[in-house]
């Protein structure tokens, strides 16, 4: 009886000691990380979209996907991709998921970030937003005057012309609702979904959808050691840049921020913000 008491106490001490060494690692790589950290790439292309009116020609989109606004996304890359998305100037900014890390006590510092993004500024969520608290997040993101799309779509107008975009909601968590995102998106103008993971991509393609951004990977964040996996969980094959599903472009964005480990290894995992200039693909 004596033996299994402290056999139970040695291994509850070496759980709490294994705990604090861990803890203590993943200080220490935040830290390293913030020091060296050299802000995301600004990746830009340019792609055709059917039902591009002759005068929306040259629209210019911003994508941010991953922010995980949090312990482990240094602030000074997140004030870098903001930077990069004001200098863009863009006609309309698109945000795909995952804005916290873990907790809500963030949401001050994602609220004024979203804030200071050009408009207008269309969402969709992802799965951290959903373990974190979704009807808050939306709530701080549509306070900054960011509009939150959960399995629906939006019409407005760009360059005098209409435009539709439609956000589905999380896949990983299974709140994604693809024909309800997709319904009601024809009529005059392009369709562009947002979905954060990319397995939801085909069903949007085969609904209406003409161009497809979404996110979740972080581009495998440790490609050199083969640690895909959780990246892929409701993405498929898509782990980043351009696709052909169905015959419509996707687009993933490897994120900004970081979740898990704060480190990302291999050029195709480096954080990004995205630019994407419009060209007609039916001219």
């Amino acid at each position: 009886m004596v033996h299994e008491r402290y056999r139970r106490h040695g291994r509850g001490f070496l759980a709490a000691s294994a705990a604090v060494m861990v803890n203590a690692g993943l200080s220490d790589l935040t830290r390293w990380g913030r020091r060296r950290d050299p802000g995301p790439d600004l990746r830009e292309h340019r792609v055709g979209l059917t039902g591009l009116a002759p005068a929306q020609e040259g629209l210019v989109l911003a994508h941010l996907t991953d922010l995980h606004v949090g312990l482990l996304t240094p602030r000074v890359r997140l004030e870098r991709a903001v930077r990069m998305v004001q200098s863009m100037r863009p006609d309309l900014v698109l945000l795909t998921g995952d804005y916290l890390w873990h907790g809500l006590e963030f949401l001050p510092h994602l609220e004024d970030l979203a804030r200071r993004l050009p408009r207008p500024a269309i969402a969709t969520l992802g799965n951290h937003d959903h373990w974190c608290g979704a009807a808050r997040v939306r709530a701080a993101l549509e306070a900054a005057g960011v509009r939150v799309l959960q399995n629906e779509r939006l019409r407005l107008e760009l360059r005098g012309h209409p435009f539709t975009v439609a956000g589905i909601d999380d896949a990983r968590t299974g709140h994604a609702d693809v024909p309800r995102a997709m319904a009601l998106t024809g009529g005059p103008g392009p369709v562009l979904a947002l979905a954060h993971c990319p397995g939801s991509a085909p069903e949007a393609a085969r609904l209406g959808a003409r161009l497809i951004l979404a996110g979740h990977t972080h581009g495998g964040a440790l490609r050199p050691l083969g640690l895909t996996v959780p990246a892929r969980a409701m993405s498929g094959r898509y782990l980043a840049g351009w696709y052909t599903v169905e015959g419509v472009p996707l687009y993933v964005g490897r994120g900004v921020g970081d979740s898990g480990i704060p480190i990302r290894l291999g050029r195709e995992a480096r954080p990004e913000v995205t630019r994407i200039t419009l060209a007609a693909a039916d001219r």
